[in-house]
């Protein structure tokens, strides 16, 4: 019978170089893989009221992890210590958040570039996530961290079709 790192699981995400794979569980939040072990490395925990996939993302470095839930909030989580870091409210309690993408902002004079990065972002002066919610009017925030401060909200970039 083959090795299966799990039975049942729903998003699956790699980081960069494809040696750590983070997956929901679809029961109590997301394990992180090291390979080539067969058991989980890290566990994090989300609270569930109802069953779907959840998306989540490495960022900061591979540090930092955050992810969706199916009542309003994003969680960040510390890699390594699986300490939730930040819960971020977008939405209701039954909104179901996905975490979109992450982006590093470098400030480089007086413009700034986003960096685009296939997982997570590098560790510089700003940090972005962006998240969508499924309500009956979905939207698209973006979300900032300076280095060293939680997430904030900036913009929004959806709303209303």
């Amino acid at each position: 019978m083959p090795n299966l790192l799990c039975i049942y699981s729903g998003y699956t995400c790699f980081n960069a170089d494809r040696t750590r794979l983070l997956v929901d569980n679809l029961a109590k939040g997301f394990d992180l893989y090291d390979f080539p072990q067969s058991s989980p490395s890290d566990s994090f925990s989300i609270p569930r009221e109802r069953a779907f996939v959840q998306q989540a993302i490495f960022l900061e470095d591979e540090t930092m992890i955050a992810c969706g839930s199916d009542h309003g909030r994003i969680y960040t989580f510390s890699v390594g210590t699986a300490k939730c870091i930040q819960k971020i409210k977008h939405g209701s309690s039954k909104s179901l958040v996905q975490v979109l993408t992450v982006r590093t902002l470098l400030f480089l004079k007086f413009a700034f570039h986003l960096i685009i990065n296939y997982q997570g972002s590098t560790t510089r002066e700003h940090h972005l996530i962006a998240s969508g919610t499924s309500d009956k009017m979905p939207d698209i925030y973006v979300w900032e961290k300076q280095v060293g401060f939680k997430y904030t909200y900036i913009r929004e970039l959806l709303s209303d079709y």
